[in-house]
């Protein structure tokens, strides 16, 4: 396990379970935000990863615990296996993921086929590798899906930082807004029946989505 330095003292625990294909950068994007590193020549993750990083809403300190999942096919029986107790799921895609929008819908389906008792699960999507994006046209349909959805959008490079440290502070700060009434301290968010607001979609000019 690994652990943010700041991380000793905080009010709530959430947890995020990072999911896509293999090679979209799940680990770089989580290492990226944890230990502001960037490396290319990462293992490929087998099973999961752990990792740790405090931040502040407010006043409010929440440690988030980041699951970083294998993508390959054969570990995706064993990647259900950790949504359990999950606050937010983060789908991890790049513009040369195949079938990006079936992809989100996979993930999503794969969450609520195991997880059945907990409905107001939060999922962002992430679009990583803008530093060597290409085409913004493709990724409109993404983009009104999750806005029908309430599902956040960022586009970030994980090998840059561009937005990553956003991407992260915001979904923590939306999740907190919408639950922070309903919560349970330390163990994270429980089974939360709140009403969900349209969570805020950001675009970002320095990844060139516009």
């Amino acid at each position: 396990m690994t652990d943010n330095k700041t991380n000793k003292h905080f009010d709530y625990i959430y947890k995020y379970v990072v999911i896509g294909e293999a090679g979209v950068g799940k680990t770089s994007l989580a290492r990226q935000f944890v230990f502001n590193d960037y490396s290319d020549n990462y293992n490929t993750t087998i099973g999961v990863d752990f990792s740790c990083k405090t931040v502040f809403v407010d006043t409010t300190a929440v440690k988030i615990q980041i699951w970083d999942t294998a993508g390959q096919e054969a570990f995706r029986s064993i990647i259900n296996t950790y949504f359990k107790d999950t606050t937010g799921v983060i789908i991890v895609i790049d513009e040369y993921t195949n079938q990006q929008l079936e992809n989100i819908k996979y993930w999503q389906n794969e969450y609520y086929k195991k997880q059945t008792t907990n409905n107001n699960i939060f999922f962002m999507v992430v679009l990583n590798k803008l530093d060597s994006f290409h085409e913004k046209a493709k990724f409109d349909l993404i983009q009104d899906y999750c806005n029908d959805n309430n599902i956040m959008f960022y586009g970030v490079s994980a090998k840059t930082g561009c937005n990553v440290n956003e991407c992260f502070k915001e979904f923590t700060k939306y999740i907190y807004q919408q639950t922070k009434d309903s919560i349970v301290k330390i163990r994270g968010i429980k089974k939360c029946t709140v009403e969900l607001d349209t969570p805020k979609q950001l675009r970002y000019s320095c990844c060139k989505i516009v």
